[in-house]
């Protein structure tokens, strides 16, 4: 069922997904509210998606997506501080979870605290064998002895 909207979100088919999750979700206000905010943020309303998932952690759902999706969208609005929270109880829900440490240090990036973007980039490469995150590490390295 869920795999269904994530699908119809992932092809802009955003109408039907919400039709699909106001039909199979109305009486499941955690996973509807969830889903609802994705859907604001594949519209790139991400208010309207922060509402949604603050009401979905209401409503019980503790989940490392909920948090990183909301992370996200206060990244997208730049509210980093927001954003880091969020983004830190992610990684507490879910340490293996790397997108939420991407997303962490882009914040520090943005904030142009290279050490600390460092620090987190450099923490997650250590747990996960992902080429990705040791040429993030190396290109933050390289600013950073400059």
């Amino acid at each position: 069922m869920e795999d269904k909207i994530i699908n119809l979100i992932k092809s802009n088919k955003i109408v039907e997904a919400k039709i699909y999750i106001l039909k199979k979700f109305f009486t499941n206000k955690k996973k509807y509210c969830y889903y609802m905010g994705l859907c604001y943020c594949a519209e790139k309303k991400f208010n309207d998606a922060i509402k949604y998932f603050e009401k979905a952690k209401r409503f019980g759902l503790e989940h490392y997506l909920v948090y990183y999706n909301l992370g996200t969208a206060y990244i997208e609005i730049n509210d980093f501080y927001k954003a880091k929270i969020n983004l830190l109880k992610s990684i507490e829900l879910n340490k293996d979870y790397y997108n939420s440490y991407l997303n962490l240090a882009y914040i520090y990036i943005k904030e142009n605290d290279l050490q600390s973007a460092y620090r987190i980039i450099k923490s997650v490469s250590c747990m996960i064998n992902e080429p990705q995150l040791i040429k993030i590490e190396e290109n933050i390295y390289k600013e950073l002895i400059k």
